[in-house]
Order: C-alpha cells, then sequence, then structure tokens
C-alpha cells in the first residue's frame, strides 16, 4: 500500500533537525495533557481505588495537566468534581474542565439526524447549556469545549428558520449564536477570569456543513484546540483518513486562530501502537505545545501505543523545541 510508510522515519526527522538546528532558543517545553469524560469523572469520585490509582497512571505518561468533564449527557455533580479535582492537584497536577455538548434525558433537544447531536435552533438546547456552563464555571480556571459543538438537525424548526440559506451557512450563523448565548456569556458572567477554549475536530474540509465557522469561533474564544486524531489509515470505520491530514487540520486552524492556538488532541479510536504515535508526531510537527490523550478510559484499560509514546517523548519534546524555534 502506497501510504504503508517506515514509522522510523519520524525519529529520523527529529534527529535531522535538531542536527540543523544546533542552537535552540529558549522554547516552552511540550505539555501533555489528558481529558477525563464525565463516566471517568465520576468513577474515581466514587472509588478510593481508582482514584489512587490515577496519579501512576497519568505520571507514566508525563501528563501533567487533566481536563476534567463535567457533562456529556448528563451532569457530574460540583462535589464529584471537586473531589476528584482535589484529589489530583494535591499530586501536582493542573485541573481544567470539559463539556460535551451531547443530549441527553431532560437536557436540550436532540437533533432530527442521524448522528444524534443537539437541535441548537431549540430555545431549551441553549437555555439547558447554559446552564450547565453558569453552574461549572466558578470551578475551573480553564474550560475546554469537546467537538460535539456541532449540528445536522433537519427538524421542521431547523427547515423553517434556514429559509432559503444553504445549511452550511445557516448553521454556521445557527452555532455562533449558540457559542455566545449557551457557553461564553454564561461562563464569563458566573467567572469573569474563566478561559474558554474551543476545539475544533479533525473534520478539514467539512466544518461548515455542521456549524463550526472556524474565523469567527477562533476570534470568539480565547483560546483553540485541534483535533488532529486521524487515527488507522487502513480502516474503513473513519473514513481511511491518512495521518498528514491531522498535520494539514492543524496548520490551517493555526493560521487562521494564530497565537490563540494552544494544542493538538488525538485518541486511541482504531489505532494500533504506531497509528497512536504517529498522530503525536504530526501534532508536534504541526506546531502543538501542548497533546491533549483522550481519554483517560483508555490509559486506564491500556493501550500497545502508550509503551511506543513513552519511549518517543523525548524524541517529541525535543522535535517540539526545533519546530518551535525555526516556525514555517
Amino acid at each position: 500500500h502506497i501510504m504503508q510508510y517506515n514509522r522510523s522515519k519520524y525519529a529520523l526527522l527529529a534527529l535531522s533537525l535538531l542536527v540543523a538546528c544546533s542552537a535552540i532558543a529558549q522554547t516552552a517545553p511540550l505539555r501533555w495533557c489528558a481529558y477525563l469524560t464525565n463516566g471517568s469523572v465520576q468513577k474515581l469520585a466514587s472509588d478510593p481505588a481508582a482514584l489512587e490509582k490515577a496519579p501512576q497512571l497519568l505520571k507514566a505518561l508525563n501528563i501533567s495537566k487533566v481536563y476534567l468533564e463535567f457533562f456529556r449527557q448528563t451532569s457530574v455533580s460540583n462535589d464529584d468534581v471537586k473531589k476528584v479535582s482535589g484529589a489530583l492537584t494535591q499530586q501536582g497536577f493542573e485541573i481544567a474542565g470539559g463539556i460535551a455538548t451531547l443530549p441527553g434525558e431532560n437536557y436540550g433537544v436532540r437533533e432530527d439526524a442521524k448522528l444524534g447531536w443537539f437541535n441548537w435552533q431549540a430555545q431549551k438546547t441553549r437555555d439547558d447549556v447554559a446552564k450547565v456552563m453558569s453552574t461549572a464555571a466558578p470551578l475551573f480556571s480553564e474550560i475546554i469545549v469537546d467537538d460535539f459543538f456541532c449540528t445536522g438537525d433537519m427538524s421542521a424548526e431547523s427547515v423553517a428558520a434556514k429559509g432559503e440559506l444553504p445549511w452550511g451557512d445557516y448553521r454556521r450563523a445557527l452555532m455562533v449564536q449558540a457559542a455566545q448565548q449557551s457557553i461564553i456569556v454564561p461562563a464569563k458572567s458566573a467567572n469573569p477570569t474563566v478561559t474558554l477554549i474551543m476545539k475544533f475536530p479533525q473534520w478539514y474540509d467539512r466544518f461548515h456543513e455542521f456549524g463550526y465557522d472556524v474565523p469567527a469561533e477562533s476570534a470568539m474564544f480565547d483560546r483553540i484546540w485541534v483535533g488532529t486524531e486521524t487515527r488507522g489509515p487502513d480502516t474503513a470505520r473513519y473514513g481511511f483518513t491518512q495521518p498528514y491530514q491531522g498535520f494539514a487540520n492543524l496548520r490551517w486552524i493555526s493560521s487562521i486562530a494564530g497565537h490563540k492556538t494552544a494544542g493538538a488532541w488525538f485518541d486511541h479510536g482504531d489505532c494500533d501502537a504506531n497509528d497512536f504515535v504517529d498522530q503525536a508526531y504530526q501534532s508536534v510537527l504541526a506546531g502543538a505545545r501542548e497533546i491533549m490523550i483522550f481519554a483517560y478510559s483508555d490509559i486506564e484499560a491500556g493501550h500497545p501505543g502508550h509503551e511506543l509514546l513513552k519511549k518517543e517523548q523525548g524524541n517529541l519534546t525535543r522535535l517540539s523545541a526545533v519546530v518551535q524555534e525555526n516556525p514555517v
């Protein structure tokens, strides 16, 4: 297969860049983060043994910052968030918050479409998400919005609101409005100093179809994270996406968001060990200074990519310094 390549090329590339750039100015060290979904947060809050083990698992991958998700279909109580946050803070971890805007029982209105996202035209959706944000914002100095901040709704309500506009134009305008009303205003009202981050998925040329307006939302949010989750390149589940697309996605969005671009985010889905680490290299080569691993449940379960990543983290850190010193 033409895209089956020698995985060692990344190490060789890192070495060649280091040789070519012998004098490196002071740069920010590459930082590793992990995202805990609401299920993981609730598990750690209710299982003392799991909570005690978490720091060891995280530190084994050099993770120093964790994002605690407070909503994904259901809310995590503030007490549970505080319990997990307090325990991990004592172990030296920096804590941030996360939200995945997905409908659940009595939360918002589910879209009339196959993917089951929110219908953002519905006022209940906007009100419910705004309430979640205002409740959780005081707990965190930083909150990231996971990449479900979109819609494919084709209900009669949305058709009527769309009018003669193309779906992409209507949805982009809708989601920009929803970002202001349901994320930014309630969060900043409850916690004026909170940093709000939009995480764009690895969709590249399809953002507009589901309502992502990269220029507008990059301007609205305090920081931007970019998905580099290309997964396995030879599997149908994720559309035969090649690893290089993660690089292209981050570089393109960085050209729009500029200094607001903070990091890259990838996961374990459909990955063998090399696929998993490929995502890290594409992220670093594209300029990421922070990398988010999704999700903690996969770290807890174990994955062959973890051991390979540990071996490559030194090279990745050195490569990151070279890329920062020599931006293109």
